[in-house]
């Protein structure tokens, strides 16, 4: 069975006699005849019954009508898909970060990315910097977040903005001379 009997047997159904679909097909009706013969002849089962002005379908030509239309539905959706992905907007984007870049991942940019590429799926792999970077080396991500210093060579570098860094203590400690 192939994905052209299946059409012809799609379009014979639809037309509801083998005459207008070869019509349909701009094909002679004796090879399409011959088609859904061999197609019967394949799966072992009468697909339909042959009167003298339409077909009826048989329990078997049913449930092949109802396969072959999720068929072509589903090479439909395949096809939108993988053209997605020659034009880069479906796939996994990788990405490495350290464990503090919360006020990156996510933010607001991502956001946006994610909505104006809903077939992107995200990838989230956590590690210090230079993991990252090996993970950036050995092709497990595609973009990494680290904290400076990291080797440079070898790496498009962008740099986010800057975070203030704190340190708290509790209330009371005594810290070298002075008292918080």
């Amino acid at each position: 069975m192939n994905l052209k009997q299946l059409k012809y047997f799609l379009m014979i159904v639809e037309e509801g006699q083998i005459t207008a679909a070869a019509k349909k097909l701009h094909i002679a009706q004796p090879p399409l005849s011959y088609q859904l013969r061999m197609l019967e002849e394949e799966l072992g089962v009468q697909l339909m019954k042959r009167g003298s002005r339409n077909i009826t379908l048989t329990p078997a030509g049913k449930l092949l009508k109802e396969r072959a239309e999720q068929i072509f539905s589903l090479t439909t959706s395949t096809t939108r898909e993988l053209e997605l992905y020659k034009k880069g907007n479906a796939g996994t984007l990788a990405i490495g970060t350290i464990s503090s870049s919360s006020t990156i991942i996510p933010d607001a940019s991502i956001a946006k990315f994610a909505e104006l590429y809903p077939n992107i799926q995200f990838d989230i792999h956590e590690g210090n910097s230079y993991e990252v970077i090996e993970m950036l080396d050995k092709g497990i991500i595609d973009v990494g977040i680290v904290r400076t210093p990291f080797r440079k060579s070898g790496l498009t570098v962008r740099y986010a903005k800057t975070e203030p860094i704190v340190a708290v203590f509790p209330m009371g400690e005594v810290i070298g001379k002075i008292k918080i």
